[in-house]
């Protein structure tokens, strides 16, 4: 029978309005528990069965339920790591809700299906597109809603992550703490979803350089994680992952291992190997097995990182060009030079064309590349671009930024070995002191730095 030809029910629904309600919402609960392919084929089923017109027995493109069934469908595809479908679909939502008297442009369906295109952008490659079309969903969001209306919060989530993808910290740290504010006063400490917006802080606590704060913020919250979160969720991995993360970069890399080859496996058990996520962890694992020593496993899981990446986004993406910066620390370390310069140069030159100069992965690219330059006894080349570095740095991440302190130290390194006397030495004196300061005594880059050795700088992409 014809979908719309059951009889009225309560609340004014007929009985098939109600049923189809029912089927959104089972969609909508296996995505929420983590259960995307079910998730995935519920939605299918519905968008094959609603979308087509009445007279075939559907309920025609632009029905509310048909719009919802297509937002679950691509929803489920962004979990599953097909993204470009995802944005397929999205796209053309969004297209049937501005051209249709029904929503326009300030209907809550545009604002809720336009929550995922700033995603796709950036899936795709574009994290300044996806942050102007994100901006704008903020401000519809804002007028349909208000300011505190869980959907306003969640486009303010949006842009933040759209704002860590740039390098901008302060700004998404800013609009973070704004939220976990909001959901603390609304919610309580003891729920999902401030839980949930506390381990997005994290990130922009870890891109600021401050990995202690980062490991107390996000160790602080887990046993309620653990406690409240499915097992395999989305939100107790990348929980998990910020901690391996802050781990290492706190100093303490050996405990850091366990965690994120735990996590890894887990990426890749219920996300599949090709996700954002998974590869996110495998850079992440790589970067902690190349900081422990371990150069050779390193090396087989910063390739592969590398290789997914490609396959997964392209060449110019700014995930694989991430992994690149990773990978080349790595080959440089186990002295394969030749292949290190290749992918550093590179790397460097795709970055600035990508991302721009003052980006931090582009800073980071160039902080390598130089030590790849001073391998090669090419110091004046080193010098100038160690200097660029470290004036840009203090411009974009800050004078105690960690990677700024590394970028002082590898400039006075330069200096002295081009110059001699006095401004090498001193400049190399306050990077220390600084990094005594930021980091502690005892952690690997300030003792690094001490014993006048070189400091790479390597990257960790947030989630999207």
């Amino acid at each position: 029978r014809s979908v719309n030809s059951l009889q009225k029910g309560q609340n004014g629904l007929s009985f098939g309005q109600w049923a189809r309600r029912v089927v959104l919402d089972q969609a909508r609960f296996m995505f929420l528990a983590g259960e995307y392919d079910s998730s995935h084929d519920l939605a299918n089923a519905m968008v094959d069965a609603w979308s087509r017109s009445p007279t075939a027995g559907g309920l025609g493109r632009d029905h509310e339920q048909s719009i919802q069934a297509l937002r679950h469908l691509a929803n489920a595809l962004r979990m599953l790591g097909k993204y470009a479908e995802a944005r397929q679909i999205g796209e053309k939502t969004y297209g049937i809700l501005l051209e249709s008297p029904r929503f326009g442009d300030f209907h809550p369906y545009t604002v809720d299906v336009a929550f995922g295109l700033g995603f796709d952008l950036k899936m795709a490659g574009d994290p300044n597109g996806a942050l102007t079309l994100d901006e704008r969903n903020l401000d519809r969001s804002i007028q349909v809603y208000g300011d505190s209306h869980d959907f306003t919060q969640r486009a303010k989530s949006n842009v933040a992550a759209d704002l860590r993808q740039l390098g901008r910290f302060q700004r998404a740290y800013e609009l973070s703490l704004n939220i976990v504010t909001d959901h603390k006063i609304k919610y309580g400490d003891n729920e999902v979803r401030t839980l949930r917006n506390i381990s997005d802080h994290v990130c922009d606590l870890h891109g600021l350089g401050r990995y202690r704060d980062a490991l107390e913020t996000q160790l602080g919250v887990w046993p309620l994680c653990v406690q409240l979160m499915e097992p395999h969720s989305r939100e107790l991995l990348l929980a998990e992952h910020n901690i391996a993360l802050a781990l290492r970069k706190a100093g303490k890399p050996i405990l850091a291992e366990e965690r994120s080859a735990k996590n890894l496996l887990a990426f890749q058990v219920h996300f599949g190997p090709s996700h954002e996520y998974t590869i996110m962890a495998a850079m992440s694992h790589a970067n902690i097995l190349r900081t422990v020593g371990r150069l050779t496993d390193a090396r087989t899981t910063g390739a592969g990182a590398v290789a997914d990446c490609r396959l997964k986004f392209g060449d110019r993406h700014p995930m694989t060009l991430a992994a690149q910066v990773n990978f080349g620390i790595i080959l440089r370390l186990l002295g394969e030079n030749d292949a290190a310069h290749d992918i550093e140069s590179t790397t460097f030159t795709m970055l600035q064309e990508v991302l721009g100069m003052a980006h931090p992965y582009t800073l980071a690219a160039a902080n390598n590349y130089a030590n790849c330059l001073v391998g090669g006894n090419r110091i004046s080349e080193a010098r100038a671009l160690t200097l660029s570095v470290m004036e840009l740095s203090r411009d974009v991440r800050g004078d105690q930024h960690p990677d700024t302190l590394t970028a002082m130290v590898n400039a006075a390194l330069d200096i002295a070995a081009t110059d001699g006397g006095e401004a090498g030495q001193h400049l190399f004196n306050d990077a220390v002191r600084q990094l005594e300061q930021v980091l502690g005594k005892e952690h690997p880059e300030t003792v690094s730095a001490r014993t006048r050795r070189r400091v790479d700088c390597d990257v960790e992409h947030p989630p999207s």
